[in-house]
């Protein structure tokens, strides 16, 4: 109730204005409390929705499952069991499919922080921190990391699918390339656009074109 009244606010002032002589003082003040009206309002939105992804993070925590991670050893376990999702500032969530290979595909709930791109496999009520296997050559294969960090990626459209993104994690000696396919093509522009900011963000427009 007290979010709607926010929101009539501005419009109540714009109504005010139309019968108000436009060069007037009267004018000058209703059109300073309309803008000081949208930055408030503006103020709430990004307050109530940094408080639900606070929550979001929470629930994603307490359904992290880390075990498939056990079989890879080295510091790279470490790092990733001590995975902390609600230090992190999330700026959007989503399902997307992975397309690992021609013939292998898997539903995935992508999670874009502020300094990570995170791809979660839901098997029940648990989101599974899982390597998946990718035959670059017949002889060279590469376990696909599913945490990745922004300053080292890059993002690039699939010429071929107009609903599909490529992220490449060049971290390590060779290069992985994900191809990430979406709903609809909105929604994978969506999600590039908002990769791209964040990355640029993440790298100081490093890896930004």
């Amino acid at each position: 109730a007290e979010m709607q009244r926010l929101t009539k606010y501005p419009l109540l002032l714009e109504n005010i204005m139309k019968y108000t002589p436009g060069h007037s003082t009267e004018h000058r003040k209703l059109l300073l409390s309309r803008d000081r009206c949208r930055e408030i309002l503006r103020y709430v939105n990004e307050a109530v929705k940094e408080a639900e992804n606070r929550q979001r993070l929470e629930d994603y925590q307490k359904r992290l499952d880390t075990t498939p991670l056990d079989r890879i050893g080295g510091p790279l376990l470490m790092e990733l069991k001590q995975l902390d999702l609600t230090t992190k500032r999330m700026i959007h969530e989503g399902p997307l499919t992975w397309q690992i290979s021609k013939d292998k595909t898997i539903d995935i709930q992508v999670l874009l922080l502020e300094d990570l791109l995170v791809l979660l496999q839901k098997q029940d009520d648990r989101y599974l921190l899982k390597f998946h296997i990718k035959a670059v050559t017949a002889n060279v294969k590469q376990a696909l990391n599913p945490v990745l960090k922004l300053k080292s990626m890059l993002v690039r459209d699939v010429a071929t699918d107009k609903r599909a993104l490529f992220i490449i994690n060049a971290e390590g000696e060779l290069p992985q390339i994900y191809q990430l396919v979406a709903g609809t093509s909105l929604e994978k522009n969506t999600w590039k656009e908002l990769l791209d900011t964040a990355i640029k963000h993440a790298s100081g427009n490093k890896h930004s074109e």
